[in-house]
Order: structure tokens, then C-alpha cells, then sequence
């Protein structure tokens, strides 16, 4: 981690993790907590921002990380538990969800994956998990397909089984426009990197307005709008 200290003041019974994945915000850590698998997520501090900046925008994350998980939990919406904050050190430690792989590295091997019904019923679970989230009032403002987790193996059981992570970005909204955009920035993680997985989203969004309603049906028209913008930015520039 970022030093030896962390490990101590955090007081794992395992002291030793492992570096597992590293973005451009934090650093991710295979751990043991107190006899628990645990994942450690460690916010590192971006040289090239004013410490004064960096340190508030880095609080502020970790702030909506842990809000947008706890009203997740409450909800009964599947993410991972927290069971320790260190926002001396920017860390927080989470339940590992174990056997699980990322929507993203599952789709890439999707020739690997066989009966067409169990991934068309892993979709219908993303559109239901996510339109209980919305209905909700949450939205999570970064859904890639690396931040949706998978139990493996895929099973008739394991493919109602999805884990959202990475609140980070999140933020509370009641408003139809916010949880179109959350869908169009999923929507371009497909297209950007799962071209072969239309149906897969299709898919997705079908379950989202048969979970959600009318409402639902209103986020979608705002969808098509913002897919209407973001096509005209293109041309423009």
C-alpha cells in the first residue's frame, strides 16, 4: 500500500495484501479483515493537482462512496459491505465478494459463457438492479461494465447475483435527465468496449422499463435525447 503504516493502524489479522488493480483514482488491494476477506481501496494523492484541491475532491469521493453504498444496502440493492473508513490515509475497506469476475471481463469471453438463457437472465437482472436504484432516487455516475460484478460460474442461481461497485461519482437525484445520462455513460462503455454485445444491452434496457414502469419509459425517451446531443457534439467538433 502506500506504506507499512496503513496495514498497522488498520490492524489486519493477515497483514499481508495484495495490489490487485490500480486506476486512475485508487489503488485496489486483496485483504484479510479481522479473519474476513476484504478489498482495500486506497484514493492516492494526483501530483499534477493542488494539494488543496486534490485532498477536497478526494474527500468528497470518498464521502459519496460510502453514501451511495449505505442508502444502496438499505435498499436491499447488492453491494459490497464496508467495514472500515481510514480518511486519514483515504482508505476503505469493503466485503470481498468472492467468485466474482466484472460484467466487462465476462462479456469478453462471452463465447465461453454457452446457454443464451442464462446470459439473457444475467441481463434482465443489470436492467432490474439498476431500474431499483433509479426508482430510488440513487444514481451511480460511472456504470461501466467494470463496475458491475458477476458470481461465477454463471449458473440459473449465479446470474441473478450482480454486485455494483465504484460510488465514487454518486450522487442522489430525483431527476429524469440524471438517470438517462447514467444509462448513456453505460451505454457507451458497450459501444466502446463490448461492440458485439448490443442484444446484451437491448436486452438490459428492456428489463429496466419492465422493472420501473412508466417512469422508466420516460427515463428512455430522455436517453434517446441525450444520444441525440452527444451526436450533435460530435459533429460540432
Amino acid at each position: 500500500m502506500g506504506s507499512c503504516s496503513s496495514e498497522k493502524k488498520i490492524a489486519f489479522s493477515d497483514s499481508t495484501v495484495t495490489l490487485i488493480a490500480q486506476g486512475a483514482e485508487a489503488r485496489i488491494f486483496k485483504a484479510n479483515f479481522y479473519g474476513r476477506p476484504a478489498v482495500i481501496k486506497e484514493r492516492f494523492r494526483k501530483k499534477y493537482r493542488h494539494v488543496a484541491l486534490d485532498e477536497l475532491l478526494t474527500k468528497e469521493r470518498m464521502r459519496a462512496e460510502i453514501r451511495g453504498l449505505m442508502h444502496c444496502r438499505k435498499l436491499g440493492i447488492p453491494v459490497p459491505p464496508i467495514y472500515f473508513v481510514d480518511s486519514k490515509q483515504n482508505l476503505i475497506v469493503f466485503g470481498a465478494i468472492e467468485d466474482a469476475t466484472t460484467l466487462k471481463n465476462l462479456l469478453d469471453g462471452m463465447h465461453e459463457v454457452g446457454a443464451v438463457g442464462l446470459v439473457d437472465n444475467l441481463a434482465s437482472t443489470i436492467g432490474q438492479v439498476l431500474a431499483k436504484m433509479h426508482m430510488n432516487g440513487v444514481i451511480h455516475g460511472d456504470l461501466t461494465t467494470s463496475n458491475l460484478l458477476v458470481k461465477q460460474p454463471l449458473s440459473p442461481d449465479n446470474c441473478r447475483h450482480v454486485v455494483l461497485i465504484d460510488f465514487g461519482l454518486s450522487f442522489v437525484s430525483s431527476m429524469v435527465e440524471d438517470k438517462a445520462v447514467d444509462l448513456f455513460v453505460l451505454e457507451k462503455a458497450f459501444m466502446s468496449t463490448h461492440p458485439n454485445a448490443e442484444s446484451f444491452y437491448r436486452t438490459i434496457l428492456d428489463s429496466y422499463v419492465k422493472f420501473y414502469g412508466k417512469l422508466g419509459s420516460e427515463v428512455l425517451a430522455q436517453l434517446e435525447q441525450v444520444r441525440l446531443r452527444g451526436r450533435k457534439r460530435l459533429i460540432v467538433d
